[in-house]
């Protein structure tokens, strides 16, 4: 079915008619928040938190990033305590860039004040339900006029006012068919918020056997039940090939696919594989598929795969196993070394590690048939966790197709 006049493209059967044209501030509570007394915060728990614009990152509640508390409520701070349902959004940014109009579901009462360059949306009775106005502004076309409205402020700042998001104008459903939609989504939300529930046990899980077994409180044996011989201390260098990283002149970068793919730094790693955006005609240093990628400046220590033959930047180095090591072992060794590199850092303000640096790393080395039979286990973890991550992205790509279907 095809979009028509006010009519959405996916749509429950037992609604029919057009959405009606409504101005936000007359379907939707709306409060600025308040600019408390930075002298009387609290960097210690106590028994209010304030939700400041750094507490709403990328459409997620982050009470861990520059937590503020709050001890004594006045008359005056009553209407800016949030309640369970409420809806948080962002209303400061970067000009030219969209890092506000963030926004978040409050799910507790009684326990968190509005900072300022925040605002409140709360439903109006007969009128709207929270959780349709949740979905409602994290929607493309509340975004588009969100941002449309975005004016100027000190410096690089960008601003939308609350009488600006007042005046906005959108289409919006019944009550009921709110309801029923926002039902529907929050199905969906929960689905998500379980995957992403597994996916951090699994970490925590990782992280803590991980420990354990480079600690070797866990070991294996080998298949008729006998114990492995001792761990070997040895330096990363002696047991594996380092290769840093050699920046090919910035004039044969491109973008075209023109010579080989160019691995620069941290940018170009994600979901622990390398996935560098540019390449270079002039190759100079190399990796293979299967190496271990480092960061070898800021940040120092981040640690992917190479799934490419590729040339790599001074920013980066490759890591090859030989014939004493595998290099699975050497991945999941880095990554365990990763939280202990800034023992290592040089410089104050652009970090560096050097391949000196890198060669001499102890590392305890058991056999290598033990070896691989803590990275059939580690990995198995892994892929248990890059299945959470799958499922997660394609959850995610199904709610944001509901979401641009089911809203007009």
């Amino acid at each position: 079915m095809t979009k028509q006049n006010n009519i959405p493209t996916l749509r429950f059967p037992e609604f029919t008619g057009e959405w009606e044209l409504k101005q936000l501030g007359e379907e939707i509570s709306f409060l600025s928040g308040y600019a408390f007394n930075s002298s009387y915060m609290l960097n210690e728990p106590s028994k209010y938190q304030l939700i400041k614009m750094s507490n709403v990152y990328k459409n997620e509640l982050r009470l861990d990033r520059n937590p503020t508390f709050w001890s004594t409520l006045h008359d005056k701070h009553m209407d800016f305590l949030l309640n369970s349902g409420d809806t948080v959004l962002t209303l400061t940014g970067t000009v030219g860039k969209e890092d506000y109009g963030y926004s978040v579901m409050i799910n507790e009462s009684d326990k968190y004040l509005l900072n300022q360059r925040l605002v409140r949306l709360r439903e109006k009775r007969n009128k709207t339900t929270n959780s349709f106005i949740s979905y409602l502004i994290s929607h493309e076309r509340f975004l588009f006029h969100f941002f449309a409205n975005s004016k100027g402020g000190t410096g690089n700042q960008s601003n939308v006012s609350t009488e600006d998001l007042k005046s906005m104008q959108l289409l919006l459903p019944t009550l009921p068919e709110q309801t029923k939609i926002a039902t529907f989504l929050t199905a969906v939300d929960e689905r998500l918020n379980q995957l992403k529930q597994k996916k951090t046990l699994l970490e925590q899980y990782k992280k803590g056997v991980m420990q354990k077994i480079f600690d070797q409180e866990i070991r294996f044996k080998d298949d008729d039940g006998n114990e492995f011989p001792e761990w070997e201390e040895k330096e990363l260098g002696d047991v594996s090939d380092v290769i840093m990283g050699q920046s090919p002149d910035s004039r044969s970068y491109n973008t075209e696919g023109i010579g080989e793919l160019l691995i620069q730094g941290n940018a170009d790693l994600s979901d622990r594989k390398s996935n560098p955006r540019n390449w270079t005609s002039e190759p100079t240093k190399k990796c293979k598929i299967g190496d271990v990628i480092l960061t070898v400046r800021a940040p120092v220590g981040s640690v992917a795969k190479s799934v490419h033959n590729a040339c790599i930047g001074r920013g980066v180095c490759s890591i090859r196993n030989n014939k004493k090591s595998n290099i699975g072992f050497l991945y999941q060794f880095l990554l365990s070394y990763e939280p202990k590199w800034v023992r290592l850092e040089q410089g104050s303000t652009f970090t560096a590690v050097s391949g000196s640096d890198i060669r001499t790393i102890l590392i305890e080395l058991p056999c290598i048939t033990e070896q691989t039979k803590i990275v059939n286990f580690l990995t198995a973890i892994d892929e248990k966790i890059n299945g959470c991550n799958n499922l997660i992205s394609k959850t995610e790509a199904y709610k944001k197709g509901l979401l641009q279907q089911m809203f007009v």
